[in-house]
């Protein structure tokens, strides 16, 4: 039975949120999207700048790797690793 769709807030200011900053972690066998933030474009700057400084603090163990925050575009229904990269965004907060 599939899920009915629902709107995803930004955690931020509470408008509908369009974008997800993430980063691909593995630990060598599994590859995952870990959230930082889910935002609307309007805070999407501060997210990415919170999220590359949470990212310096990352301590990962032998074997993981976890790469620098980047920007996803939310689509209903998509899973993380159907979402498209938005790299054009990711230069927003340098």
């Amino acid at each position: 039975m599939a899920m009915p769709p629902y709107t995803i807030h930004c955690q931020a200011c509470g408008a509908k949120a369009s974008l997800k900053v993430a980063s691909h972690w593995s630990d060598g066998e599994t590859r995952e999207l870990k959230t930082y933030s889910i935002v609307c474009d309007s805070c999407l700057d501060a997210a990415l700048k919170m999220a590359k400084a949470r990212h310096l603090h990352c301590q990962v163990l032998p074997g993981e790797s976890i790469e620098p925050p980047g920007v996803w575009e939310l689509g209903a229904g998509k899973s993380s690793g159907a979402l498209v990269r938005r790299p054009d965004l990711e230069n927003a907060s340098q």
